[in-house]
Formats: C-alpha cells, structure tokens, sequence
C-alpha cells in the first residue's frame, strides 16, 4: 500500500506540474506585448500561427488583405511583424534602417546560427564584411569587361552541354545550376569546375539538399528542442552533415589559394584578396572584424545566394517563355536584328535589347523567387504607422504584396513585359520592382545578376527554341518551397535554331 501511495502521489505531482506549465504557457501567450501591429488570427498557444502557414507565401497574401499592410504573428514564441507594402518598406527597410538592418540571430540550432559572413552578421561586423565584398565585386569587374567575358565563356560551355542532348527534353535544374555556380567560383577562386568533376558535383549535392531541407527543417528554427526527438523526423542530423560538408569546401578552397600563393602563384581572386586585406588590417593593429571564419561563410554566402535565386529565376524564365511562344518570337527577332547568328551578344548589347531585358524584369516581378525576403530584426523598439515593434522583433519584408499590388501594376497577376517599357520603348526602372530587395540589405551581387541573366538569356535563345515536350500540355506555372521558390519541376526541349 505504501508503495501505491507513493506512486499515486507521485503521479498527482506529476500532474500538478504539468497543469501549472501549461497554465504558464497560456497565460504567458496572454501576456502579448501592448500596441504591437494586429494579428490576423488569434495566435494559439506554443505554436503561434505556424499551423495556419503551411503555404506561407499564399497566406500572408490573404492576411495582407484582411489585416493591412502592417500585422503581426507569432511563429512559436517568435514575434514577427510582416510589412506588406512599398511605402512601409520604404519607411522602415530605408529611412529607419539604422532600425531595421539587423540579422535575426535565433537558429535551428547553435552550429547553423554563428553570425558569420556577410549574409548573416550584423553592426560593425556585417559593415566590415559587406564593405570589402562590394569592394572586391566592383575590382573585379563586377557590371564590367572582365566579369562579362568570364560569364561568356562559362555560357558557351552551357550551351555546348544543351547542344549534346539533340532536342531531347530535359528539366535544365542541373546543368544551369553547375553553370551559374561556375561564374561565382570563378570569382572566388579565379577558376572553373568542369561540370562532371566529383567535388564540384558533392557542392551541388549540398545546394540542392539545402533546397529540400529548407521545407523539412523548417520547424526546428522555431521550435530547436525538436531535434532530440528520435528517428530525426525534421532532418536536424542531415542538416549538419551538409552544412559540414560545405564548411569543408569552403576550408578547401581557401587552403587551395594559399597553397598556390605559396608557390609564387599571382592569385587575383576574391579569396586571395580578402586574405591580403585581412593580413594587411591585422597587422596594422587596428580592430578589424575580418577573419578566416568570416571568409569560410563569406564563401558559403556567395556560393548559395549567387547560385540559388539566378538559377531560380533562369528556370522561371524558360517555363514562361514556353506558355508565351509570341513573346519568346519577338525576343528572338530582336536578337536576330541586333545580332544576327554571326557573333555572341555581349553586355554592351543590352542597351539595345530592350524587350528581352523588360522580359527579365517581368519574370523577375512575377515570379519573385524571394517572397519573402530575409529575416530582418529590430536592434531598438520602434513605433511605425502609430503601432510599437519591440526590440529584437522579426520582420518580413513581404515583397510579394508589392510585386502582386493592383495598385501599382493594374493587373499583376498577367504575364506583361512591356510594363517595363515607355512609349518609345525604352527600359524603365519603376521604384516598385523589388527583385533585389531594397535598403541597406539589398543584394550585394545585383550587377553580377543583371549581368547574367542577360547573358545566359540573351546566348542561349540566339541559338535555341525553347519549345514545350507536349504542346497540349503544357507545364504548369506552380512554385515550390525552398530557400527559393523555384517553378514545379518541368521538361522542356532546348531546339536548334539554325
């Protein structure tokens, strides 16, 4: 009986204890912070809104039209306040910015959340970093000959690959994503991977597994704790192996420059550079927030973000160029008229190639492979539009609710390229168009992009169709989550022109 009166007594502990948790959970839910942007929902307790947000980016449009433009919800215990238009963004991304340009530093879990890089750091660190990173850009060549004729010749090799498969459809993912990551690894490292190269194909692996596990662990972001549950159901094991595997190839490629320096090697590249300022500052005495660890992420930062969203964004465009064959034709007649079939187009070119840059453009809006941006965080409580946003809150800056605003697009759910151009058909830059975010965060490599995009667009359709595999049935124009939101996985057939 004893031994039965402890037991009961202590399961009604047990049950004491867990009662008064969850009483303190609910009433801490209670306890929300006083005039803070409304909530579209009621937050439930622990989880916040995450159950209602298993399509994000469709729901935080819906919220935007109940809710306003500014409204809050809770992801976890997270506060997170979404701005969802031009001129709040403005207001706050741009005039605040002092405000509203810090990295969130919570993570899925410690080794994944050192603010390293340029990506994510923030204050003196993320100034220092960003700083030299533009600065190396901008040396080399970043929106000028030297980056275009590396780019040229990369896009060669891609069309080249193109060519062998003889108008055999394909899902082009692969092959434009090794193409587009060899421009970046020629900056970084002033070299080129053959696409068929083993440890080039492992870096990829790591892209393309970020990608899914950006879905898969997305919860333990919020909710770290979930990685002891066993079977590792949200990947937390996976996660680290790749996020390893790229600190290891970062390691390597650093250690590669330095063995050929050593070798009275001339190295000009983005490592070598950093390396010499880093050296240079360090010895000066003077603090400097430029170190090995920074560059090992730097790396990362460059490799994955410069890869990610063009290749995205490539992708989106053959998909569209395949539903509007009539706008596909006339980009051709305007290739065909400035260049004719007897020389490549380089960057000088696209002066004169108005509509298929107002094509990239509009791929760009529409597809918006960013939705949701980055992450900021509020260094200090702020009060916007006459609502506070405490210190250390998230933000979104929901682009979407720009690029999709019938306010400033008349109808933005319409695939329109000439929105981008004036009476005399010239390129217009509306301040409305976000595809390289705005602010002090705005995207670093935006001329390498630009640059790019043109290129790979401009080459590629020179000398091929992009034609669907079965004309009745065409691809449908679906996204999918990831660290981007890429098109549905589709086939098309690359054809010859000529």
């Amino acid at each position: 009986m004893a031994l039965i009166f402890d037991m009961e007594l202590w399961s009604l502990l047990v049950l004491v204890i867990v009662t008064l948790c969850v009483i303190l959970v609910v009433r801490g839910w209670l306890e929300i912070p006083q005039n803070i942007p409304p909530f579209p929902v009621r937050p439930l307790p622990i989880v916040g809104h995450i159950p209602h947000l298993t399509d994000p980016r469709r729901k935080l449009m819906e919220w935007r039209k109940t809710t306003g433009d500014l409204f809050s919800v809770y992801l976890g215990s997270t506060l997170v306040v979404v701005i969802s238009s031009y001129d709040l963004l403005r207001e706050t991304l741009v005039k605040q910015a002092e405000f509203f340009s810090e990295r969130h530093h919570r993570g899925i879990l410690p080794v994944l959340n050192v603010p390293e890089g340029v990506v994510g750091t923030s204050g003196e660190v993320w100034k220092e970093n960003r700083s030299l990173t533009l600065n190396l850009l901008r040396s080399f060549g970043m929106g000028k000959h030297e980056m275009a004729e590396n780019i040229i010749e990369e896009v060669s090799a891609y069309l080249g690959e193109l060519s062998k498969l003889s108008g055999a459809p394909v899902y082009p993912k692969d092959l434009t994503s090794r193409s587009v990551s060899n421009v970046i690894c020629r900056f970084l490292i002033g070299k080129r991977y053959e696409y068929d190269d083993p440890e080039y194909a492992k870096l990829l692996k790591c892209f393309e597994d970020g990608a899914d596990l950006a879905k898969s662990s997305g919860l333990l972001h919020w909710f770290p704790n979930l990685k002891y549950l066993p079977g590792d159901p949200f990947s937390h094991k996976l996660l680290i192996k790749r996020f390893e595997e790229m600190t290891t190839f970062s390691e390597k490629l650093i250690n590669d420059v330095i063995k050929r320096e050593n070798t009275d090697c001339n190295e000009d590249n983005f490592i070598a550079s950093y390396l010499e300022e880093m050296e240079k500052r360090q010895a000066s005495g003077k603090p400097t927030h430029l170190r090995r660890n920074h560059l090992d992420r730097a790396i990362a930062d460059l490799l994955t973000a410069g890869t990610e969203s063009t290749t995205t964004t490539l992708l989106w465009f053959y998909l569209y160029m395949v539903h509007y064959p009539n706008i596909q034709e006339k980009i051709d007649d305007e290739i065909d008229r400035e260049t004719g079939r007897s020389r490549l187009p380089c960057v000088a070119d696209r002066t004169k190639m108005n509509f298929l840059t107002a094509t990239i453009m509009e791929v760009q809006r529409i597809s918006n492979v960013l939705p949701l941006a980055l992450l900021h965080r509020v260094s200090e409580q702020v009060t916007v539009r006459g609502y506070t946003i405490p210190k250390d809150t998230m933000v979104i800056p929901h682009t979407d609710a720009v690029h999709f605003d019938e306010k400033i697009w008349g109808d933005p759910h319409n695939f329109r390229p000439e929105r981008f151009l004036n009476d005399k058909g010239e390129v217009i830059q509306p301040e409305h168009f976000l595809a390289f975010s705005l602010g002090r965060r705005m995207c670093v490599g935006e001329a390498i992009a630009r640059m790019e995009l043109f290129l790979f667009l401009a080459m590629t359709l020179q000398r091929f169709k992009i034609t669907p595999v079965d004309p009745d049935q065409l691809p449908p124009l679906t996204d999918t989550m990831g660290l981007t939101y890429p098109p549905t996985a589709f086939e098309v057939k690359f054809v010859e022109r000529h």
